[in-house]
């Protein structure tokens, strides 16, 4: 899988899953995130669920643009050949963020 960062958005589709990969480094505003149709991509009966997946690189840009339900995977550099990877479930429960 390469990185989308030329084409913002680069969508695979497999035997039983389907995956969109998105990169929001070139995206500057909301209103860039908006044309990018993110609900439609969100709730696509084979984008979530056990059927599909949405990956985005940069989200940190634009949180109020991600779902409200969604694992945060971090990969931190800690030594020249040591790399760690953390997952952190994020859930809002419309207000709040658990």
């Amino acid at each position: 899988v390469n990185s989308p960062t030329f084409k913002i958005i680069n969508e695979y589709n497999g035997e039983n899953i389907k995956l969109y990969h998105i990169d929001f480094y070139r995206i500057l505003n909301y209103n860039e995130i908006q044309e990018l149709g993110l609900d439609d991509i969100y709730y696509d009966q084979r984008s979530h669920g056990e059927n599909g997946m949405v990956v985005i690189e940069w989200a940190d840009k634009f949180l109020d643009a991600l779902p409200l339900n969604y694992f945060e995977i971090k990969f931190s550099v800690i030594g020249d050949n040591k790399r760690e990877i953390s997952v952190r479930r994020i859930s809002y429960d419309g207000w709040n963020r658990k």
